[in-house]
């Protein structure tokens, strides 16, 4: 079927017997309209667009406390999100004058969820100017507890201070001036701390 402009497929089964689960199924989409979505579904009033795509599968235990479990992976593609409150609370704890606002065009989550914890496993997300990757938890009550790397371009590099603790990496082959960010506080209202990041080789 379709679903906030696009497609949606999937399958769902209700157990009645011996079974610790009492729902089981799984969800594909493709090319979601992310405006439409968090508008209608979280009630903002936020301006970011985008297409989303990916698959979900979740459970239901009847005798677990803790109820849902469910993985996942999302994909951004074609975005324009901008304004995004954990990226602007790691800009202003880095002290960057990056000189024109932030849009992120494209990134990807991949996720589990137990009970009333949404475990980030691993997720990026980029700009022209600054690409962030995180790991950790997110409570659906908000509450973050979260690592990030942040990694900058060249041109980024170029035109601000080089305020924090930078590191040189080199990533395939590439080198990065990454620093770590750990986040806590809520979704609304993040909390960015400075963390130990070592210099060396290492795939990212």
């Amino acid at each position: 079927g379709t679903c906030f402009d696009g497609r949606v497929e999937g399958s769902m089964r209700m157990d009645i017997e011996d079974s610790s689960y009492m729902y089981k199924g799984d969800f594909r989409f493709s090319e979601m309209d992310m405006n439409q979505m968090f508008h209608e579904v979280f009630k903002t009033d936020q301006k970011w667009h985008g297409l989303l795509s990916g698959k979900i599968n979740f459970n239901i235990d009847k005798n677990a406390q803790k109820g849902l479990g469910a993985k996942g992976n999302i994909v951004l593609t074609e975005g324009n999100v901008s304004d995004v409150p954990i990226a602007l609370s790691i800009i202003n704890i880095l002290n960057l004058g990056i000189p024109t606002k932030v849009v992120f065009n494209r990134g990807y989550i991949n996720f589990t969820i137990n009970g009333d914890i949404i475990e980030i496993n691993e997720s990026k997300i980029y700009s022209d100017s600054i690409e962030l990757t995180a790991a950790g938890k997110v409570a659906f009550d908000g509450r973050l507890d979260i690592t990030v790397i942040v990694g900058f371009s060249n041109d980024t590099l170029k035109s601000i201070p080089l305020v924090g603790k930078l590191v040189d990496f080199v990533i395939g082959g590439v080198r990065k001036r990454l620093t770590k960010v750990h986040v806590g506080g809520t979704i609304s209202k993040p909390e960015s701390t400075l963390a130990m990041l070592t210099s060396g080789r290492k795939t990212i």
